[in-house]
């Protein structure tokens, strides 16, 4: 095979150095950053634990500065949807408080009985 030069054809052998060796079949980059994926199932365990122990497992191990290792995939999705839930939360108890100050008339008796009857039940 040959390559089109100013100086004509030249071949291909003239730029690369030709050696067999074992290495990933794909490479897959995610923003220039070559990644790894390592899958596994959890069975007989919760995935919250079962994430904890790799967590301890992987801080242990000594990285490169710009080496990462970050856990996803059923992980990830129950983070995203317990930081969800919390703003939910959030919101929810808000528009609790502004219906209550409506229908009070006043901004702290809501506040009175939103932290108070919670305490007593």
């Amino acid at each position: 095979m040959t390559i089109t030069t100013p100086f004509g054809e030249v071949p291909l052998r003239n730029f690369v150095k030709d050696t067999v060796s074992t290495g990933p079949v794909t490479i897959k980059h995610e923003d220039t950053d070559r990644i790894i994926t390592i899958t596994g199932g959890v069975t007989n365990r919760d995935l919250k634990s079962v994430a904890d122990d790799i967590q301890r497992i992987l801080d242990e191990i000594e990285k490169p500065a710009d080496f990462k290792i970050e856990l996803s995939g059923s992980f990830e999705q129950m983070q995203s949807t317990f930081r969800d839930f919390g703003y939910v939360i959030m919101l929810a108890f808000a528009l609790v408080y502004m219906i209550m100050v409506g229908q009070f008339e006043s901004f702290r008796e809501p506040f009175i009985i939103m932290f108070t009857i919670p305490l007593a039940i």
